[in-house]
């Protein structure tokens, strides 16, 4: 596979990111992968981006956690930056590279919270990482995330992948 640079805590990073309001906090928010819907599997069917809670301020996870369901940091996972029109009547706009500094490792995906998570591993047994390390569910770019054992963790449905090989860990 690619050469793997996972970001560093404490450094900055040009990374996307998207304007827009969830549970109170407007601001320019860290995004990963391409804006998509997950209607299929997931049954969300808004457009909507995946934060990168990497570059979030850590009082701001806590409070948009805690607004969600306390279920602490990993509870942030769930939450992203959609397109709902009572929320975001025009939609979303396109990301816009920011520098900003990398203040935590991602989380640990929270599969025991995720009932859909075996439904989408069936649908993609057998499927590689794309060239550059990309997931090819919804194109969230996975290099810039460590590796656990020489697998990583897609951060936006928890789909695992070994970095030697391409192929997904069931």
């Amino acid at each position: 596979m690619s050469d793997r640079n996972p970001y560093i805590v404490g450094k900055f990073y040009d990374v996307p990111t998207v304007h827009g309001l969830i549970y109170g906090v407007r601001m320019d928010w860290p995004v990963i992968g391409p804006m998509h819907e997950d209607a299929e599997i997931i049954n969300f069917p808004w457009q909507h981006y995946h934060i990168d809670w990497r570059f979030v301020p850590l009082r701001i996870c806590r409070s948009v956690a805690v607004k969600w369901h306390s279920y602490g940091l990993a509870g942030v996972y769930a939450i992203v930056l959609h397109a709902r029109p009572e929320v975001h009547p025009n939609g979303l706009p396109a990301p816009v590279m920011k520098r900003m500094k990398c203040k935590m490792e991602f989380p640990v995906f929270p599969e025991h919270v995720v009932r859909w998570l075996h439904e989408l591993r069936e649908k993609f047994a057998g499927c590689k990482l794309k060239p550059g390390m990309v997931c090819p569910h919804r194109g969230v770019p996975l290099a810039s995330l460590p590796s656990v054992d020489g697998i990583v963790t897609c951060p936006a449905h928890g789909l695992k992948w070994n970095v030697k090989t391409g192929e997904m860990v069931l």
